[in-house]
C-alpha cells in the first residue's frame, strides 16, 4: 500500500499552510482562557506527567478524575514529558492540529465530490472559521476531536472502498482513530453508533461485530474505572434538571420534552447560523433580565436554511448518504437531550466542517435540479470558487479575533492572576482555596481547592482544616458562590483570617466619606485554624462551651449561645491578666473578678460591658481588702 501524497494533495496542503501561516499568527492569543476546563485538561495532564495518575494534581491531596476522558490530558502530558509545559507550547499544537484537521478536511472532500477546487475553497474555509480558530488556541479537546473524527469519517470511506477487508490497513487505522475519538471527548460514541449502523447496512456483519467487539474491549478499562468512582459525573448531570446542583431533582418526562424544545430553538436560531457565520452576533440572555432573549427571523432563516441544504447534500452524497444521515442524526439526538445549560458553539463544533460540506452540496444539488448540462456543472471550477464568497463574513471574525488577542484580560481577572503570580513568588507549600482554583494553580503552582458551597460555618471552617488550607481568596470575578459563602466567613472570624495582600483596591470615599466599593479588586487571607472559635456548634452557629483565641495572645474562654457569648467565662489578656465573670449577648454584666497573678486581684461590677466606678481589692482568700476607683 502506497502512501505517496498525489501532486493535487501536496498543491491543496501548500495552500493551506500557506494561509494557515498568515492567519494563525494573526488571531493566536498567548493569554490564559479564563474557562475552567482548559486549566483543568492542563492539571490532569501534569498529574500523568508527574506519575500522579489521572488525578487532581492541583489538590492538597489528588483526587481521582473521572469528569473528562483521559484522551486529550494524556496527549498534553506526552508533550510534557518532552519537556513542553507552557500554555503558549500547548496552543501551539492546537494549531497545529487545525493545520491537519483542514488537510483531512480536504482529504475527504475530494474523495466525496472528487471536485480538486471546491474541496480546497471549502477547507480554506474551515481554516478561516473564527469559532475553529479562536478553538485552536485554547487548552481544550475541541480541535483534537474534530480531527480525528474527520479522520475516522476518512479511514472508514477508504475501508468502505476495499470491501471491508480485514487485511486492509484501513481498518486498524479505522478504529484507532474511533478509540481515541471516544476517550478525547464522550460523545465520540456517536461516530461508533454510526460507522456500526452503515457497516450493517453495507451487509458485511462480520465487520460491524469486529469493529464494535474491539472498540468496546478498548474502553472497557475507563468504564471500569469510572464505576469504581461512582460513575461519570457528566452522565450524572444529564439526569439532573440543574446540572450544576449535585442535589437537583432528576429529569422527568415532561422535562425531557420541555430541555428538547429549547435546545431545539437555540441550535436553530442561534448557534447553527453562528457555526457558518460567526460574525453573526449571538445574544443568549437579556443583560437587564437575564431571560433568554429571542432570535431575529433572519437567524431564523438562517437557520432552517442551512439544516435543509445539509440535509439535501446528505441525500445527493448516494454512496455515503445513511453513513452522514447516521452521525448528524446521533450528534443532533445528543445535542437535544444536552443540559440547555451548557450553551455555546464548543458542542456544535465539531460538526462544522460537515456541515459547511453537505451544505455546500445541497447548493449543488439544487442547481443541478434547476439548470441543464449537470455534468459541466459539476466540475465547474467558477461554482466552486463562488462559494469562496464565504471567506467575506469570515474576514470580520477574524478581525475581532485578532483585537481580542491583542487585549489584554479585563481588570479583575488580570488581578486574580496577577494575585496568583505573586503567590508562586511569595509564597511556599501553601494550600489556597477560592471560587476558580484551576486558574489559580496554572498561574500560582500552588496546591488549590474549592470551598464548600454551604452556609453552615463548623461545616466550611472543617472543610478548610481538613485539607490544610493555608490561605483564600476573595475576588470579584462574578460568581455568587464567593460573597455568598466564603466572605461571610471570613468576615465573621478576622482572626483565623488575616489579609496580608490586595490588588485592584480603591482608596476613595464618597461625598459622605463613605468607602467606595472596589469592583476589579482581590484580597488574599491567611488562614490560621489555630486562632478563632474551636467548640461546639448546633446549626453551624456557635453554640456551648468554646474558646476563641485571638493573634495577639488573648484568649477568651466559655459559652456561647446561637452565634454570641453569653454566659460564664474567662478572658485572657496580657501578661496572664483574667476578667471572670458572666457575659450577656456579649457583653460583660454583673460581678467580674479580675486578677493579674503575684500583684492583685480585683472585684468589679459591669454594665453594658462598661465598669462600675467603685471597686474592690482582694486578698489572696477573695476577700475584700479596699475600695478603689476603677477608672
Amino acid at each position: 500500500m502506497k502512501f505517496t501524497p498525489s501532486k493535487q494533495s501536496v498543491i491543496a496542503f501548500s495552500i493551506l499552510l500557506f494561509i494557515f501561516s498568515i492567519v494563525f499568527p494573526y488571531i493566536f492569543d498567548v493569554k490564559l482562557f479564563l474557562g475552567g476546563d482548559n486549566c483543568n485538561y492542563f492539571i490532569l495532564a501534569d498529574g500523568l506527567a508527574n506519575g500522579s495518575g489521572y488525578v487532581s494534581s492541583n489538590m492538597p491531596i489528588p483526587k481521582p478524575a473521572n469528569h473528562f476522558p483521559p484522551g486529550y490530558p494524556f496527549f498534553m502530558s506526552i508533550l510534557m514529558r518532552f519537556g513542553i509545559s507552557s500554555i503558549i507550547a500547548f496552543k501551539v499544537v492546537n494549531g497545529l492540529l487545525l493545520l491537519l484537521t483542514s488537510f483531512v478536511f480536504y482529504r475527504i472532500t475530494r474523495q466525496l465530490t472528487n471536485h480538486q477546487v471546491l474541496s480546497i475553497v471549502l477547507s480554506v474555509l474551515v481554516l478561516l472559521n473564527a469559532h475553529i480558530l479562536e478553538y485552536s488556541t485554547i487548552m481544550m479537546s475541541e480541535t483534537s476531536f474534530m480531527l480525528f473524527q474527520l479522520l475516522s469519517v476518512y479511514f472508514l470511506i477508504r475501508w468502505h472502498e476495499q470491501g471491508y477487508k480485514v487485511k486492509s490497513p484501513y481498518i486498524i487505522f479505522f478504529i484507532s482513530t474511533v478509540i481515541c475519538l471516544i476517550y478525547i471527548r464522550t460523545i465520540g460514541v456517536t461516530m461508533l453508533g454510526a460507522s456500526v449502523l452503515f457497516i450493517l447496512f453495507s451487509k458485511k456483519y462480520l465487520s460491524s461485530v469486529l469493529v464494535l467487539g474491539i472498540v468496546l474491549l478498548a474502553l472497557l478499562p475507563w468504564q471500569m474505572r469510572s464505576t469504581s468512582l461512582g460513575g461519570s459525573s457528566y452522565v450524572k448531570s444529564l439526569f439532573r434538571v440543574n446540572p450544576y446542583d449535585g442535589k437537583s431533582k432528576q429529569m422527568a418526562t415532561g422535562d425531557w420534552g420541555n430541555r428538547m424544545k429549547m435546545n431545539s430553538v437555540r441550535y436553530v436560531s442561534k448557534e447553527i447560523p453562528s457555526s457558518i457565520f460567526p460574525n453573526l452576533k449571538i445574544t443568549y440572555r437579556d443583560s437587564k433580565t437575564r431571560e433568554l432573549a429571542p432570535s431575529s427571523g433572519n437567524k431564523w432563516f438562517l437557520g432552517i436554511l442551512i439544516i435543509l441544504l445539509t440535509f439535501l447534500g446528505i441525500i445527493s452524497s448516494k454512496k455515503y448518504r445513511w453513513l452522514f444521515l447516521f452521525i448528524f442524526g446521533s450528534n443532533l439526538l445528543v445535542y437535544m437531550l444536552w443540559p440547555e445549560v451548557w450553551f455555546g458553539i464548543r458542542f456544535i463544533l465539531p460538526m462544522v466542517p460537515l456541515i459547511l460540506l453537505f451544505s455546500a452540496l445541497g447548493i449543488i444539488f439544487i442547481l443541478k435540479k434547476i439548470f441543464q448540462r449537470k455534468e459541466k456543472l459539476q466540475t465547474s471550477p467558477y461554482l466552486a470558487l463562488s462559494f469562496g464568497l464565504l471567506f467575506i463574513p469570515q474576514m470580520k471574525g477574524i478581525i475581532k479575533l485578532h483585537e481580542k488577542a491583542e487585549a489584554t484580560h479585563p481588570k479583575h481577572w488580570a488581578n486574580y492572576l496577577a494575585m496568583s503570580e505573586w503567590t508562586k513568588n511569595n509564597l511556599k507549600d501553601a494550600v489556597i482555596s477560592t471560587r476558580k482554583p484551576g486558574v489559580f494553580y496554572v498561574g500560582s503552582g500552588h496546591s488549590t481547592l474549592a470551598f464548600r458551597s454551604t452556609h453552615n460555618r463548623e461545616e466550611f471552617l472543617n472543610y478548610l482544616k481538613e485539607n490544610g488550607v493555608t490561605h483564600v481568596v476573595i475576588e470579584n470575578l462574578g460568581f455568587s458562590q464567593t460573597f455568598k459563602y466564603l466572605l461571610p466567613v471570613v468576615k465573621h472570624d478576622t482572626q483565623q483570617f488575616k489579609m496580608i495582600k490586595s490588588l485592584g483596591v480603591i482608596n476613595r470615599k464618597d461625598a459622605k466619606g463613605n468607602p467606595l466599593p472596589s469592583p476589579t479588586a482581590v484580597w488574599l487571607f491567611e488562614y490560621d485554624p489555630n486562632f478563632g472559635y474551636k467548640g461546639e456548634y448546633k446549626n453551624g452557629l456557635r453554640n456551648g462551651k468554646g474558646v476563641y483565641t485571638f493573634r495577639n495572645g488573648r484568649k477568651q474562654t466559655g459559652t456561647w449561645r446561637n452565634d454570641t457569648l453569653h454566659g460564664p467565662g474567662v478572658f485572657h489578656d496580657f501578661n496572664e491578666k483574667t476578667f471572670t465573670g458572666t457575659w450577656v449577648k456579649g457583653q460583660k454584666k454583673g460581678k467580674f473578678i479580675i486578677e493579674q497573678p503575684n500583684s492583685y486581684k480585683l472585684e468589679t461590677y459591669w454594665e453594658n460591658d462598661k465598669p462600675d466606678r467603685i471597686g474592690y481589692l482582694l486578698d489572696k482568700n477573695g476577700n475584700r481588702t479596699k475600695k478603689i476607683q476603677t477608672h
